[in-house]
């Protein structure tokens, strides 16, 4: 397996221009993106000093913006390797900050149970995207 250049992996996550192959979105994508995720995960839930915990906020907040970006733009690329547009990318996310709005608590009760329906409807658009990225082979050529 080669393993790529700098410069690729630079292009790879900023450049929305290109397509990848399933394999690139599976190892130098999703990978490490989940290992991450889980490092996230473990670090913000440890009983740590809270000194500790604010000094960690800002890397890991930067992390999760950079992490947000290079979703976004893997997601188009593999979606350019089907001959999809990447709009469906940046209909899933504006889709899922829509939702994420209309299940916020309005009058402190609890979440509005009318996002439950846009939240059902967001999942079968993600799945749907995971399915023709992630899984489907690319077009020829």
């Amino acid at each position: 397996m080669k393993i790529p250049q700098r410069a690729d992996l630079w292009t790879l996550y900023t450049s929305l221009r290109g397509r990848i192959s399933r394999k690139t979105y599976w190892l130098w994508f999703f990978l490490p993106f989940a290992v991450l995720n889980m490092l996230s995960g473990f670090l913000s839930s440890q009983d740590a000093v809270p000194v500790i915990l604010v000094i960690l906020m800002v890397p890991l907040g930067i992390m999760g913006l950079l992490m947000w970006w290079a979703g976004l733009v893997v997601g188009i690329k593999r979606l350019h390797d089907r001959d999809i547009t990447g709009k469906h990318v940046v209909a899933l996310y504006g889709s899922y900050v829509l939702v994420y709005g209309l299940g916020m608590e309005w009058d402190g009760k609890g979440p509005v149970t009318f996002a439950v329906l846009p939240m059902f409807a967001l999942l079968v658009y993600f799945i749907y995207l995971v399915i023709i990225g992630g899984f489907l082979r690319g077009t020829d050529g």
